[in-house]
């Protein structure tokens, strides 16, 4: 009887252990205003990607278009954030246009 008390104790310590953590799960390419602000307009894509790397997945229906996306879910401070940055380039490869959405 004791070991069986014991047993629900351990597992009942073990499984309010388990909720005391959680990891932040960030994913995508972080992208600080920094970095951003080294982005101009007339820039080439090669140029681009040497300031802020290249974007996770490259959309093959436009291809004059980088996305860059961050996200954040925290749990232990209940946030979920998204960043987007998106760099249009010009037909001879050079920025025209950049987005930011927050």
């Amino acid at each position: 009887m004791k070991s069986l008390l014991g047993l629900f104790l351990l597992v009942g310590t073990l499984n309010g252990c388990a909720i005391v953590y959680q990891q932040d799960i960030q994913q995508g390419n972080f992208l600080n205003e920094e970095k951003i602000n080294l982005v101009e307009l007339g820039m080439t894509r090669e140029q681009v990607a040497f300031a802020l790397g290249t974007p996770m997945v490259n959309d093959p229906f436009n291809t004059d278009r980088w996305d860059y996306t961050y996200s954040l879910d925290s749990r232990r401070q209940k946030l979920y954030a998204v960043k987007r940055v998106t760099i249009h380039f010009d037909n001879q490869d050079h920025v025209r246009e950049i987005e930011q959405q927050d």
